[in-house]
């Protein structure tokens, strides 16, 4: 059963200029793009405890757990894309408020979730959602997949069992069902049923059973559900239920019209537009004034829909009054408490019910009790409530995530590491986290820390997003040294949003912002900003030893100048970014350094390339950086012995306004060979200047490639 979504709109494509390294050979057609990349998942099918059920079924039956043993639903599906989906599913217990279940996957079309503490007579409703793991797709682009209801079967075999699971009732010839009170535990058992005053007492009747077949007492159905037409509620009704052995259990059926002044709600829906999750409501009539109060996930949006069933006549909210029950509103807005009133069938006996919903909590309102709390981890599962006193503390219980759908963590307090009740935050290996903080939260270093504040093991991963700060303190406290960089990176490391890496002094040591050491570090937005190195004032990019070899570090920068910068830092080599050891720098865009915001170095204000590294720069601006005494105003190139030549290969972008001591020493790009081996500068540009000063080339075994407008 597919809930349907809003329809997609125009899909634009971007592909980043690091396609240009690579050989693209895809060229599909609007339509192939629409069918691959927008269509959600289909032709369904499913199996319950390892036995096929017919999602044409109206109901799904399942035994109770017994001895803890949960039923397993697997659901397959056909999916046209290569993008990898991740999925969410909801699932509520008799009619209280859904919670998250956990959803596994066997195979790339398969999912598994289990029914776990089911006994006899629960219900269950039970939505799986789906998204694209990369985010190309959200939850809301694709049909929800909302599962046939499932009832939980009273302990008899298939031979035995005789049970009422569900029972609703339509007045004849009239539209609206009315959904019966099953009490399997009563003696005799009953179904009772509250109808509004001058509902017509002929009706007709869908029930849900386990027998074998069900008789009013004139017709006899073998179906399940089974459909009985026009049956007279006057008085109370008795159905028999007969089992395959023969076996039979009666259920007493009253059926209660209100009054002339009756005017209770009896129950109280709410969901979310554009969702096909319900959320129901706990009324109290005993109350004053009565009351309606509902509980909703963290994240919920308060403009609802709304579906009331009542005694009265009518019910109003503001200015929208129905005539009918059950009664439907769409578009209420529950931000605030909202008042509905039941007007009873005599026009003048009135209800009031204040009905409130309440958002779990969330980043913005955590738990009263139990803090100072700093984090929240997305999507916890019970008991943790995903509220967290440290970042670590949350990354420590986080099991979930994969590099392309990591666990998310919200900075909701600022933190200051220290060696006690915030600790230094270690991404381990095979650990996938989302950092994130949506209001300018800070992690700090605090006193007696001079490591690192965040590393990043092989294998591990972590996402910095949103306006995250991770503050160094050396523009507070100019004397807090570092004995590392920020962050150091031998596993993977993502950064973008407004992120803000700043502030740290780490005068004797490699990297202020970023230390990456055989892995890669990733930045698509953000800035660096007033850090301090010996080498690599904002960013040091080195090799290291991942899985028993020797690999290179890998950095790429990306974006806009105005969302991705790398300025006002400061080292002995490499102001901007250093890089070393066989390693590798691709831009293809933002800026280093800036009008008024220089890197500075002895050499290479810029860049500095080092030791048989690879610059290469696709697009981007290094502009405005200066060497105080060195060569390499913009770019300083240079190779070594072992693993010998450096390498600059410029594709585009722009060099611009770098200054060095002296015009001699290439305020542009400056490129030294020692005695035995070299540095290679190929230099490729389209039309048009990009380029203002000095480049120079040093030393008799350099090669040089310059073809400049």
């Amino acid at each position: 059963m597919i809930r349907p979504k809003k329809a997609l709109g125009i899909v634009l494509l971007l592909l980043s200029a690091a396609c240009l390294l690579t050989v693209c050979d895809w060229n599909p057609s609007i339509g192939d793009f629409t069918g691959n990349e927008t269509a959600g998942p289909t032709g369904f099918t499913l199996c319950v405890d390892g036995r096929a059920v017919p999602l044409t079924d109206s109901f799904i039956l399942i035994p109770p757990a017994g001895a803890g043993t949960p039923s397993l639903f697997e659901l397959s599906f056909a999916y046209n894309s290569t993008r990898e989906l991740a999925f969410q599913a909801h699932m509520a217990k008799n009619g209280a408020e859904p919670t998250d279940v956990t959803v596994t996957t066997s195979g790339s079309h398969t999912v598994k979730i289990l029914v776990e503490g089911a006994a006899a007579w629960d219900r269950f409703t039970l939505t799986l959602r789906f998204r694209t793991a990369d985010g190309f797709r959200d939850f809301d682009d694709f049909d929800d997949f909302v599962f046939p209801p499932i009832y939980c079967a009273d302990p008899g075999n298939s031979v035995s069992g005789k049970a009422i699971l569900a029972f609703n009732v339509t007045e004849t010839g009239g539209l609206v069902s009315y959904a019966g009170e099953v009490d399997n535990t009563a003696l005799p058992k009953t179904v009772t049923i509250s109808v509004p005053y001058g509902t017509a007492p002929i009706m007709d009747v869908s029930v849900i059973h386990t027998g074998a077949s069900i008789s009013d007492g004139v017709t006899t159905v073998t179906a399940s559900p089974a459909v009985f037409t026009g049956v007279n509620f006057t008085s109370m009704v008795e159905f028999t239920v007969r089992a395959a052995d023969g076996s039979t259990e009666i259920y007493e059926v009253t059926v209660t019209p209100g009054t002339l002044t009756s005017r209770e709600i009896t129950s109280f829906r709410v969901k979310a537009s554009e969702t096909a999750i319900w959320y129901a409501g706990e009324v109290d009539n005993t109350a004053l004034p009565k009351t309606v109060t509902i509980s909703v996930p963290y994240g919920t949006a308060p403009i609802m829909d709304v579906s009331v069933i009542h005694t009265g006549a009518s019910i109003s909210v503001g200015v929208d009054t129905v005539d009918a029950s059950p009664a439907d509103f769409t578009g209420v807005n529950f931000t605030y408490p909202v008042e509905f009133t039941v007007t009873a069938a005599d026009g003048s006996s009135t209800e009031i019910y204040e009905v409130t919903v309440n958002v779990g909590n969330g980043p913005d309102n955590p738990p009263a009790t139990g803090g100072p709390y700093v984090a929240y981890r997305a999507a916890a599962i019970a008991p943790d409530n995903g509220f967290y006193t440290s970042i670590q503390g949350a990354v420590g219980a986080a099991t979930n995530g994969t590099e392309a759908n990591p666990d998310t963590i919200i900075l909701i307090a600022n933190e200051d590491i220290n060696s006690t009740t915030h600790p230094v935050i270690n991404i381990l290996a095979n650990k996938h986290i989302r950092l994130t903080s949506s209001t300018n939260k800070a992690i700090n270093r605090g006193a007696g820390v001079n490591g690192s504040l965040i590393t990043v093991i092989a294998t591990g991963s972590l996402e910095l997003a949103g306006n995250l700060v991770i503050d160094g303190g050396a523009a507070n406290t100019p004397s807090l040294p570092a004995t590392a960089a920020l962050i150091t990176v031998s596993g993977k490391l993502k950064m973008g949003g407004s992120v803000t890496l700043k502030d740290n002094n780490n005068a004797g040591g490699n990297g202020g912002g970023v230390a990456v050491n055989g892995g890669t570090f990733e930045m698509s937005g953000g800035s660096i900003t007033g850090n301090t190195a010996t080498n690599g004032g904002g960013v040091y990019v080195d090799g290291g030893y991942v899985d028993g070899g020797y690999v290179g570090g890998t950095f790429t920068m990306s974006g806009t100048a105005a969302s991705t910068k790398i300025i006002g830092n400061q080292a002995t080599n490499g102001g901007g970014v250093y890089v070393y050891n066989g390693s590798r720098f691709i831009m293809s865009g933002g800026t280093i350094g800036e009008s008024g915001s220089s890197n500075t170095a002895t050499n290479g204000g810029g860049v500095y390339v080092y030791n048989g590294s690879r610059f290469i720069m696709i697009d981007g601006t290094i502009e405005s950086n200066a060497v105080n005494s060195g060569k390499g105003g913009g770019v300083y190139i240079t190779g070594n012995n072992d693993p010998g030549i450096s390498y600059f290969t410029k594709y585009g972008g722009t060099i611009d306004d770098n200054n060095s001591a002296s015009s001699v020493n290439g305020p542009v790009l400056y490129g030294r060979d020692n005695a035995e081996s070299g540095t290679s500068v190929i230099w490729t540009t389209s039309s048009g200047p990009n380029h203002i000063g000095t480049m120079k080339v040093d030393g008799g075994g350099a090669t040089a490639n310059f073809t400049a407008s």
